[in-house]
């Protein structure tokens, strides 16, 4: 009954820790959404949602779930001495733009269990709701502590539930593990601020100049005709990064660039082999030119006898009173793309219009 309540689907499980020093932290688990500091006498594994796993054979992550490590989950499951955390970006309301209050309240409705207490909280600079409930019948020695916001119009769900004594228990540590959140991978994630981008290399197109690794390799247009403005691929990974320039004519598209992007990526989509999306980044968390991008992430096949697949980014900015557009694709194997995704942002974010 505890796990089935907390259940991700697991297309891939990292960073499981193994210490035992009570209260104390030596890492940072990250996922696509958020970071926390697990505490080094509780074991975790970082989840990769079900529909992005099933599409990318292993996608963007967005669960991270712990239990001490003095509590062996498999037998405390059978006897109820379980005791689980879990932090989640929740996919499972599929409702748009929707307030905290509504999302709180389809939870609730919900809820496993009687609520004993609601209260308002701060998590990471975003309001939420704190949900206390304690179980019933069988389940009435189990106490449930659930908390709810939104960050960037998307959902987040955060929860322990064990039996009474071990709830008691370990709920300060729980709570201090719940002070580390934050939302958000860029700026904030370690990975990303500790790319060495000192031997950088610099490329020049009629358009644009951009900054790269040394063994990644660029190519410029050579004639009026190229479709691209330049090219770069990193051999390892066999990864592309394409970008192109256009101008928007129609007054209409003028006034409505999200709708002209979406227009885009459909039509982009449209000539990918089982092109799949698998993840809307919000307005801005990409940028190129320190102008906010529209971004999306896909998937793609690319070899129908092996089943390889790509993860294909589409990222779009507006400038000139949203008279012309830049647009960039990215592109590296799904088994490479966690990895590479950092330094592909990084070349994005380097990427100045030559005005």
């Amino acid at each position: 009954m505890i796990t089935s309540l907390f259940l991700v689907s697991n297309a891939y499980a990292q960073n499981n820790n193994n210490g035992n020093d009570v209260g104390k932290t030596d890492n940072i688990a990250k996922t696509s959404y958020f970071s926390i500091e697990p505490l080094d006498n509780w074991t975790y594994e970082i989840n990769s949602d079900k529909t992005t796993a099933q599409t990318m054979g292993s996608g963007a992550s967005n669960a991270i779930i712990l239990y001490p490590n003095d509590i062996d989950i498999i037998t405390g499951v059978e006897s109820g001495n379980a005791l689980i955390a879990n932090f989640e970006q929740d996919n499972t309301y599929n409702v748009k733009n929707a307030p905290l209050s509504n999302y709180v309240k389809y939870k609730t409705e919900n809820a496993i269990a009687p609520i004993t207490s609601q209260q308002n909280i701060i998590i990471d600079g975003e309001s939420a709701v704190k949900v206390l409930s304690n179980g019933k019948g069988d389940y009435g020695n189990i106490k449930y502590l659930f908390i709810y916001t939104i960050h960037d119009k998307k959902y987040y769900a955060i929860g322990l539930m064990g039996n009474t004594n071990n709830f008691n228990r370990y709920l300060p540590e729980f709570e201090q593990m719940l002070n580390t959140f934050q939302f958000g991978r860029l700026g904030k994630d370690p990975t990303y601020a500790q790319i060495d981008k000192t031997n950088w290399l610099t490329g020049e197109s009629d358009t644009v100049i951009l900054q790269y690794p040394p063994e990644w390799q660029l190519t410029l247009p050579t004639s009026k005709f190229d479709v691209n403005d330049f090219q770069l691929k990193e051999p390892m990974t066999n990864t592309l990064i394409q970008g192109s320039s256009g101008t928007l004519k129609s007054e209409y598209m003028q006034e409505n660039p999200e709708l002209y992007y979406n227009s885009y990526v459909n039509g982009a989509t449209s000539e990918m082999i089982g092109a799949h999306n698998v993840e809307s980044y919000p307005y801005g968390e990409i940028t190129i030119s320190e102008l906010p991008a529209y971004s999306e992430l896909y998937s793609m096949e690319v070899d129908y006898i092996s089943g390889e697949k790509y993860g294909a980014l589409i990222s779009m900015i507006f400038y000139d009173d949203n008279t012309k557009y830049y647009n960039v694709i990215s592109g590296s194997p799904v088994s490479e793309y966690e990895k590479i995704e950092p330094i592909m942002f990084e070349i994005l974010k380097s990427i100045t219009l030559k005005q």
